[in-house]
């Protein structure tokens, strides 16, 4: 019996902690500058969630217990442990549950195409690119008009964070490039493929990209020819990265955007 109630006791706690995090998000609503946190990303680090979360929970048992042994200083200790954590948590930026746990630990770039139906997107035009007066995100983007290299800043961000920054969608089965755009799903006639490096992956959505990676997604019929579209992949991340010659009269932009 007693152990039900400290479960039951621990399991209230601890929902009221899940709705606290569920509520405490960042609007991002403000003008943000390029180089600068975009504040609808920020997030709690994962180390200080942890230790809340322990916090939390200790609390909780230590509350279950004292007021089930009528012990009331044990009980009280655990309000006051679970205050805390609540308080803390509340001052602070909040877990982001479009983030998560991003690190921004990294600057990588890797190459990118995508074509829908035989047509490719130009991820040059302004919808795409983060600028100094619209951030889009400051983990993953494209910048200063070149729409085939990809920034990397963060560890843990996935393929499909990229294209929920154009309010896009991207899984296993469906793309939808930007908002307002069509939804393609695979189907009989038309299937949705990706390719890292000239070989093929299943999990699009779930990628995350690496220095120098080469990526294509098609989505199309399953007679396209596929080696013709891997050959108009570009090779300037390892330009963008520094780690191969600058070809003359290539225009290398300077790193404007920075985060």
């Amino acid at each position: 019996m007693l152990i039900m109630r400290l479960l039951v006791f621990s399991v209230l706690l601890l929902s009221l902690f899940s709705a606290l995090v569920m509520a405490h998000e960042e609007d991002g609503s403000e003008v943000q500058s390029c180089a600068a946190p975009v504040l609808g990303e920020a997030t709690i680090p994962l180390w200080q969630f942890g230790a809340l979360a322990a916090l939390f929970v200790a609390g909780a048992v230590a509350t279950g217990f004292g007021v089930s042994f009528r012990k009331w200083p044990l009980a009280g200790a655990g309000v006051l442990m679970f205050l805390i954590a609540a308080v803390v948590y509340a001052s602070g930026p909040g877990f982001n549950l479009k983030t998560g746990f991003f690190e921004k630990n990294q600057h990588v770039h890797a190459d990118i195409q995508v074509y829908i139906q035989g047509v490719a997107v130009n991820f040059s035009e302004r919808r795409f690119q983060s600028t100094n007066e619209r951030a889009l995100t400051e983990y993953v983007h494209f910048h200063d008009g070149n729409g085939h290299v990809v920034h990397l800043h963060a560890s843990g961000v996935p393929l499909s964070y990229l294209f929920g920054t154009f309010d896009g969608v991207l899984n296993q089965s469906c793309i939808q490039v930007a908002a307002g755009e069509p939804l393609y799903c695979t189907d009989a006639s038309r299937s949705l493929r990706f390719y890292v490096n000239g070989n093929w992956n299943p999990d699009s959505a779930g990628y995350q990209l690496r220095d120098l990676d080469q990526l294509l997604i098609s989505y199309g019929p399953a007679t396209e020819d596929v080696k013709s579209l891997l050959s108009t992949v570009t090779a300037e991340a390892c330009i963008v990265s520094g780690k191969c010659p600058v070809p003359p009269g290539y225009d290398l932009h300077l790193e404007s955007c920075s985060s």
